[in-house]
């Protein structure tokens, strides 16, 4: 049988052992934190961009397909942000990278382009809409083009 002065070093022993990785998980995590930190406000700012671009969507009176197909992108954006979001301790390396917040700057610049255009596009109509219709198209595939690509780079899937 064991002694209670046994029983207590043992005791002792298990809870500096469980103390000592709670202490390196806690480390661990504050190191992920500060990595994220500066993603947070381009987080934040894609995610309200993709809020206007649905609103917009929603009041669209023309070009709806245009429109539509460019908020399905935003919204694959704001997925796949959320998703490293949530992944945070798994892609702790890509948020050391300064090439990829570089590239989330450009998604953020790219994003609120998109909705610039949606803007515009839906609300042009009539003898105007014809008018304007290689230009719409240009620039809808240079977004889409840029866009895509930049998705590519950050290895962010679309559905």
């Amino acid at each position: 049988m064991e002694s209670t002065t046994e029983i207590a070093g043992h005791a002792m022993s298990t809870t500096l052992g469980v103390l000592s990785i709670a202490q390196k998980f806690s480390k661990s995590a504050a190191v992920v934190a500060d990595t994220i930190t500066p993603f947070v406000p381009l987080m934040s700012e894609i995610s309200n961009i993709v809020n206007e671009i649905i609103q917009l969507y929603q009041t669209a009176e023309h070009n709806k397909r245009i429109c539509g197909s460019l908020l399905s992108r935003a919204t694959s954006a704001e997925t796949a942000v959320n998703n490293l979001k949530i992944r945070r301790f798994e892609n702790e390396d890509m948020f050391r990278s300064k090439e990829y917040y570089k590239n989330f700057q450009k998604l953020v610049s790219i994003i609120s382009r998109i909705k610039d255009f949606i803007a515009e596009v839906s609300q042009i109509k009539g003898l105007r809409k014809f008018l304007v219709a290689k230009s719409i198209e240009g620039e809808f595939k240079e977004l889409t083009s840029e866009f895509d690509g930049l998705m590519r780079v950050m290895n962010f899937t679309m559905a």
